[in-house]
């Protein structure tokens, strides 16, 4: 006689594999002009106590989980900004020189924009 198959709460769940990367961009850049907001920048007056970024990031963690998502940790080596715009339009870290080219040549391009 063959044996009976485990129970449901035996079997693990393979996990979702990722969406593919999206295309690459062309070589102008971004194919639509982003629009700009103005915004106001705003000082800091008082740091937060510890108690309340940790509140600020669990927060965050249940916002995040709400959508469906979760943080990913990208290494913190001054390219964490590209490493993660990377990550999000590639689907790897790994093109992160690549995605800094870009936002620089957008950057001396427009530079009216962003003065």
């Amino acid at each position: 006689p063959a044996s009976a198959p485990p129970p449901p709460q035996a079997l693990e769940a393979l996990p979702t594999p990722p969406p593919p990367p999206p295309p690459p961009l062309p070589p102008g850049g971004f194919p639509e002009e982003p629009q700009m907001t103005q915004l106001t920048p705003r000082v800091v007056q008082q740091m937060p106590t510890k108690e309340v970024a940790d509140l600020d990031y669990m927060n965050l963690a249940d916002r995040l989980k709400h959508y469906g998502l979760r943080e990913k940790k990208v290494d913190g080596d001054g390219n964490c900004q590209f490493r993660s715009l990377s990550d999000q339009l590639f689907g790897t870290t790994d093109r992160h020189p690549e995605v800094r080219r870009m936002a620089i040549s957008q950057l001396r391009a427009k530079r009216e924009l962003y003065d």
